[in-house]
């Protein structure tokens, strides 16, 4: 995916080239891509580098109308059946599976969980949020039997994104994830109110804190994502 910075180049080059302000200068462009794939690569950035540089966070974004696919053309026109393009939700309802997981939410036309719901696994695992494919993916909170829980962003079934984990001795996590660990720019606040001394602020991989540095932005919008998971929990 193109980063941000590539858009708006175009914007401010059709605007010089048609000699007109108006958004891309008055031309009708149009994009195509998945933000469920593969986010802009930023080389040696964190998670918050790649949601930065993302179409979805620039300025131009709200002017975007936005168009979703819903029939696979290429099948139609060739009688190709076995290409077939996943229209979303098409149904709710609830499962019990062999062992033990339950499942009630939105599904797709393939059987697979899509959309939002609510799983609970057989060690008593809960997931509340949105499904992508199967997978959980997207805002959503995830409670533990000992009492630990994550709130914020997930991808292809892990914590990936910003958002804020709770150990069950009360310490927590408000930062960076990648691929269900502790990677990126964060804090930790341990049950008593205090982030250690010294402060525990900066980088971390893999839980380990490598490089102190102060990201009071990355914590704040790590603490918005967790209370729009939060509040997206509540409305279900």
């Amino acid at each position: 995916m193109s980063h941000k910075r590539v858009v708006e180049a175009l914007n401010r080059s059709l605007q010089d080239i048609r000699s007109n302000e108006t958004l891309m200068g008055g031309a009708v462009v149009v994009l195509t891509g998945d933000f469920r794939q593969t986010l802009p690569i930023i080389e040696r950035g964190t998670p918050a580098d790649e949601m930065n540089a993302c179409l979805k966070v620039s300025s131009l974004w709200s002017n975007v109308e936005k168009l979703h696919l819903t029939r696979n053309m290429h099948a139609q026109l060739y009688n190709d059946t076995e290409s077939v393009v996943d229209p979303g939700v098409v149904k709710t309802g609830a499962y019990k599976y062999e062992d033990g997981t339950r499942y009630v939410g939105e599904w797709n036309s393939k059987g697979q969980k899509h959309g939002m719901g609510h799983l609970v696994l057989p060690d008593g695992t809960r997931y509340d949020g949105a499904m992508i494919g199967g997978l959980c993916s997207g805002l959503g909170v995830m409670a533990f039997p000992d009492g630990a829980k994550y709130e914020g962003e997930f991808m292809q079934g892990w914590f990936h994104g910003h958002g804020v984990f709770w150990r069950a001795d009360g310490m927590k996590f408000e930062g960076e994830f990648r691929g269900g660990r502790v990677w990126g720019l964060g804090l930790v606040t341990f049950s008593d109110g205090s982030n250690g001394f010294p402060r525990n602020e900066g980088f971390f991989q893999d839980c380990r804190l490598v490089r102190k540095k102060r990201c009071p932005e990355v914590v704040q919008r790590a603490q918005k994502v967790a209370y729009m998971a939060r509040a997206q929990c509540q409305q279900m």
